[in-house]
């Protein structure tokens, strides 16, 4: 399980399910099991909220940010 690492209480599930699937629709993702960007949103979205963020709409925003971000930080390595 990807989220064995981090420790959640039970209402982060909420913010972090809501958040998914803003993230999902977005980026028009089936949320599949093996699909690996899936498994990054997840990882993303259970950092944000590890970090304090409780909000699901800016936890979305703030994955969405990073991933568009990402691309760009490869290309200037």
């Amino acid at each position: 399980m990807i989220l064995s690492d981090f420790i959640l209480e039970p209402e982060h599930i909420e913010v972090m399910r809501e958040a998914f699937h803003r993230v999902c629709d977005v980026l028009q993702l089936d949320c599949g099991r093996d699909d690996s960007l899936t498994e990054i949103v997840v990882i993303k979205i259970a950092e944000s909220v590890k970090s304090g963020e409780r909000d699901p709409i800016q936890v979305s925003e703030r994955v969405l940010a990073e991933l568009k971000a990402s691309p760009h930080d490869a290309e200037a390595a």
